[in-house]
């Protein structure tokens, strides 16, 4: 999520109180080609930012009023590793994690999507 993307990358924390979406999407792409890897970083209601080699992603999130918010990172992370390990796009991985948080924050039960 950002603050840990922060507290990882950037100790220091925002050069701004709140940084716009772009910069942090800018600051994103430079950790992710400088480590030649995938980076996502999830913020709750706001899009989901990520870069894979340093190229920028952006998934939208529908709003939603949420039942639960327990568990929602970890439900976005297994639905995004299992489309991973299937070898999906950044995209359709982003979808896959997306919509496993979704049902998450929509079931009174953590961890309990089905």
């Amino acid at each position: 999520n950002e603050s840990e993307f922060y507290e990882t990358f950037l100790p220091e924390g925002p050069l701004e109180t709140k940084e716009s979406e772009e910069l942090l999407l800018e600051r994103i792409c430079c950790e992710s080609r400088r480590l030649g890897t995938s980076l996502v970083v999830t913020r709750g209601r706001e899009a989901i930012l990520a870069a894979a080699a340093g190229l920028p992603f952006r998934k939208a999130v529908e709003p939603l009023v949420p039942v639960n918010e327990i568990g929602c990172g970890d439900a976005f992370s297994a639905g995004f590793i299992y489309s991973w390990t299937r070898g999906a796009s950044l995209t359709a991985c982003l979808e896959k994690g997306d919509e496993c948080a979704r049902l998450n924050a929509l079931s009174i039960r953590p961890g309990s999507i089905s």
